[in-house]
């Protein structure tokens, strides 16, 4: 209790724990004497100064006393002698001289007491509106004048006496009727992108076809909209062109929407003398947008000279195919082809299927005797959900409901996709599926349950579960590497599947006795202590809901359900702290 109050009127450090690890009182006691005799002798000033300053106030403040009291009875001798006036006058002088000293000392101990005090924290001044004007007029000249834009990522000049149609000034100059001239966006069809991709190509040959590899993370999207149709374009003389469509000959991405392959027809007149951006002797392409930029899964690579392998079985392991190849296992061709440096295998494999078995053909066929290819409970929908797509892990139908309301009427698909393909050193990936799937899962759906029935296929919410806790480790391990390991090994607890351990479930929950359990056995921990469990999740404006018990407190001793599509996942970091 003392040591809180302490802390409040800030005479010791709030950083100072109760004990300090410290193995009797007296040693506490002598280490906050130590802080409160060297807080205290900072801020106020010596006994000796104030007692000083005291007796000289006062021994000035009674010699004009006595000063002026004499000169006033030597006046009142002169006349007549009156007991009672030289009385008053005394004890006039005398309370003038309490006020005088009462004041002065006070100042005094006040100045000499701010002279040793912490200088107030800085005062920072907070800018409601600021605006700026200028003018400047210039007479220019045709031929010779022109302007210079300063943009983002270089610079670009315009012609302002060229009307906007035939072609350009060269390189370096853009027609156009505009004074300020938007070289990122082409402003001359009418459109505002509200997220634009550039890729710069270098050693490009036109009318070549060109294809460009895009590697996606699906579990990096915050919304499950229709994703925008993506605009393609080229860039000649700094100013943007588009692609036609016949110049896209194929996009395995369906707008970026997964990852895939993209396949471009470079058209003729594109050319590398453009300003607008630093990097010299670079093609540009350019991929926009007009909305929903939350929509579109998180770009993780771009890489071009990109192609499809498919597996031949030459007398292989049929068993090799129920996990994916993992990434950068392929590195060589068979046979080495001229012009061909090196090869990359960025991704895993994928759509591998392992042959069907005696014990998978009876099940699959005691499925299909039982729902007979139609949808008509949860079990029905859920069993077509998991044949027919193969990266689907586990499924969950929920009937008559949708977007968190019970209606009648509709029907909710939540898939879980297979994080197998997944690059191993990732186990903080969501087991999110793109817009693509989930509208093939309900198509699929569509045309084999009641026309009276509202499928929807979403993602499962993910509700974040943040471990913070206080750990001691043994003596003569490396605390930095043992901290990092302990985080490792608790987000791989909290998300089993992301390790092939376990199933993900959507009703199961977490104790946090058993994260105590969990850490506590760990061979390099000694103890745990203060251990807390907060459960979140992230609405669609980036804001944070806390999961909340009856009495108001976020620290949770279990975690709650607060969706039926909701399933757990681990945040990406817990706060750890090291005793």
């Amino acid at each position: 209790r003392i040591l809180r109050f302490l802390k409040k009127v800030k005479l010791i450090d709030k950083k100072i724990h109760f004990d300090r690890d410290k193995d009797s009182l007296e040693t506490i006691v002598e280490d906050v004497n130590e802080q409160l005799n060297t807080r205290i002798d900072f801020i106020l000033p010596a006994d000796e100064e104030l007692i000083s300053l005291i007796i000289s106030e006062v021994n000035n403040a009674i010699r004009r006393v006595v000063v002026k009291a004499a000169d006033k009875i030597i006046e009142l001798k002169k006349a007549p002698f009156d007991e009672n006036a030289i009385i008053n006058e005394l004890s006039k002088e005398i309370n003038a001289a309490n006020e005088v000293i009462n004041d002065m000392v006070a100042r005094k101990i006040a100045t000499l007491l701010s002279a040793h005090d912490i200088p107030p924290k800085p005062y920072t001044p907070l800018i409601n509106s600021i605006s700026l004007s200028y003018s400047s007029i210039k007479e220019l000249n045709a031929g010779e004048d022109h302007f210079i834009h300063l943009m983002p990522f270089g610079l670009a000049g315009s012609n302002p006496f060229e009307s906007g149609t035939g072609p350009s000034s060269g390189p370096s100059l853009v027609r156009t009727h505009k004074l300020f001239y938007d070289a990122l966006v082409n402003s001359s069809e009418n459109t505002s992108a509200t997220g634009i991709l550039y890729i710069g190509i270098k050693d490009l040959t036109e009318n070549e076809t060109l294809t460009i590899f895009f590697q996606t993370d699906q579990s990096f999207k915050k919304q499950d909209y229709k994703p925008p149709l993506l605009s393609w374009w080229y860039l000649k003389d700094n100013e943007w062109k588009r692609l036609q469509n016949d110049q896209i000959i194929s996009d395995s991405t369906w707008g970026l929407q997964t990852t895939g392959i993209v396949e471009i027809s470079i058209p003729s007149d594109i050319n590398n003398n453009n300003s607008i951006f630093d990097e010299n002797k670079l093609y540009w392409l350019g991929i926009s947008i007009t909305k929903d930029p939350e929509s579109l899964p998180g770009l993780v690579d771009v890489v071009t000279q990109a192609t499809t392998v498919t597996f031949e079985n030459s007398g292989n392991d049929p068993n090799h195919l129920a996990y994916p190849l993992p990434a950068n296992k392929i590195t060589r061709f068979e046979e080495m082809l001229p012009g061909i440096k090196s090869v990359k295998q960025p991704v895993a494999s994928f759509n591998g299927k392992v042959m069907e078995t005696g014990p998978d053909f009876y099940s699959r066929v005691s499925e299909r005797l039982r729902h007979k290819g139609r949808a008509v409970n949860n079990w029905d929908h859920e069993r077509l959900v998991l044949e027919k797509f193969p990266s689907v892990f586990k499924v969950k139908c929920i009937n008559n409901y949708m977007s968190g309301h019970f209606i009648p009427g509709h029907v909710t698909v939540v898939p879980i996709m297979n994080l197998k393909n997944k690059s191993a050193d990732d186990s903080t990936g969501l087991p999110m599926a793109s817009y693509l799937d989930l509208r093939k899962i309900e198509d699929y759906l569509k045309q084999r349950c009641s026309p009276f029935v509202r499928i929807h296929a979403v993602n499962p919410q993910p509700d974040y579960v943040l471990i913070n806790c206080r750990v001691k480790f043994k003596t003569l391990v490396n605390k930095g590497f043992y901290l990092h390991e302990l985080n490792e090994q608790l987000i791989k607890f909290l998300s089993p599947w992301s390790v092939d351990s376990d199933t993900p479930s959507f009703s199961s929950k977490i104790f946090a006795s058993s994260i105590i359990n969990f850490i506590d056995k760990k061979e390099y921990v000694d103890y745990i202590a203060d251990l807390s469990m907060n459960q979140f999740r992230i609405l669609d404006d980036g804001t944070i809901h806390y999961s909340r018990l009856e009495n108001q407190t976020i620290a949770l001793t279990e975690t709650q359900i607060t969706t039926p599509h909701s399933i757990l996942v681990s945040a990406r970091e817990h706060n750890i702290e090291l005793l």
